[in-house]
């Protein structure tokens, strides 16, 4: 009886398993989601998440899911610092496809490397996404060139992250994706900025601040970025500085770092407004003892005529910078073995060519000699009948 009764229970649980995942149509459910998941990515995420595991009952369902998991949750501006979502999708789509998944998958692996800080191996995996999107998906194509933009900036080698945003914003800008141009621009003209190309960048930002329509975190971004420009730049302009920064401090508080608060302080200082400069500078310095803070207080005491307390906080300084330029020489490592990747890829290429081209060789040689003998064996047969 008891067994009689196990083997109805299997039956209906299987029964309603089986009719619970028909219902939901688990593939189609999936294909709806990736319609709407770049326009409206935390509805995406919630019926991702809601979705019953047990219904992908499929390594190409398991690695879809997989996938979309993965670009839903960095819509939603979650970091994943795991690789395991990524790399279901990167292990079924690498072999199966199709490219456009494949590249996407790649992508997402290599960004839950960048956001463990783990830059040697995000390297590696957006070079390998990077050349597959070339061929099947430009919008990708361009976020995985922005990316190793970013990879190569954390590791402190602007020529080639100047390289790899120059390249995503022209794709960008072939698609006339307005998002992604300005936010492409934007970061460029950090670029330019950081390799003292100050005209490019201040170029860009007036055209970014004065867009129509523009989206409003680049805007303040750009807001943000020539303000300190104009600090900064030996063709310095504190009125424009201190106008820009109060349009922060009016419209987003949050978008002002100690840095900026540091230029805003110097750039109150230059303009005559001492008591205000003070007093962000009393704030500050509780709160800031960063390399940074010491090298902006240095800037505000010179500018006070106290240049004993400005030779100080100089020397402090220098002596925090000195600690913090080791980590420059990672560029080298990062560099490296992106090469070693493109040098190994070749390689393996050139070796496969060549083995296609023996095994090519041997089957025509071979034919050659079947007809030789062929050739053979019937005329000797002719030879003997004469």
């Amino acid at each position: 009886m008891n067994k009689l009764f196990l083997k109805i229970f299997i039956s209906v649980s299987g029964f309603i398993l089986l009719y619970s995942c028909d219902a939901y149509d688990v593939q189609h459910k999936l294909y709806d989601v990736e319609s709407y998941i770049m326009e409206r990515p935390d509805s995406a995420l919630a019926v991702l998440d809601s979705m019953d595991r047990s219904c992908l009952t499929s390594d190409r369902l398991r690695a879809h899911h997989a996938l979309l998991h993965a670009m839903a949750l960095d819509k939603n501006f979650i970091d994943v610092t795991d690789d395991s979502i990524a790399s279901v999708a990167v292990e079924y789509f690498s072999k199966k496809g199709p490219e456009k998944y494949k590249a996407r998958a790649l992508y997402y692996l290599g960004l839950s490397y960048y956001y463990a800080q783990d830059y040697d191996k995000a390297i590696i995996e957006f070079t390998k996404a990077e050349k597959v999107a070339e061929m099947c998906d430009s919008l990708y194509w361009g976020m995985i060139k922005s990316l190793q933009s970013n990879t190569y900036s954390k590791t402190y080698n602007g020529k080639e992250a100047l390289s790899n945003l120059e390249q995503a914003y022209d794709i960008f800008s072939n698609l006339s994706l307005d998002y992604y141009v300005n936010a492409s621009a934007l970061g460029l003209a950090k670029l330019y900025f950081n390799n003292n190309n100050r005209f490019k960048a201040d170029s860009l930002l007036s055209k970014l601040i004065m867009s129509k329509d523009i989206d409003s975190r680049v805007r303040f971004s750009a807001i943000q970025s020539k303000a300190y420009l104009n600090v900064s730049d030996s063709n310095y302009d504190y009125d424009e500085a201190i106008l820009l920064y109060d349009i922060l401090l009016k419209e987003c508080t949050s978008c002002m770092s100690y840095r900026d608060y540091w230029a805003y302080a110097y750039a109150l200082i230059n303009s005559g407004r001492q008591r205000e400069s003070q007093d962000i500078v009393a704030q500050l310095s509780q709160v800031d003892t960063s390399t940074t803070a010491y090298y902006w207080q240095y800037l505000i005491e010179k500018s006070k005529g106290n240049y004993s307390e400005a030779l100080t906080l100089l020397e402090k300084s220098v002596t925090a910078n000195n600690i913090e330029v080791t980590d420059a020489l990672e560029q080298s490592l990062a560099l490296s073995q992106r090469d070693y990747y493109k040098s190994q890829s070749e390689l393996s290429e050139y070796k496969a060519d060549n083995r296609k081209l023996t095994i090519i060789s041997i089957s025509v040689v071979s034919v050659m000699i079947l007809l030789l003998v062929l050739w053979i064996i019937v005329n000797m047969k002719i030879l003997l009948k004469i």
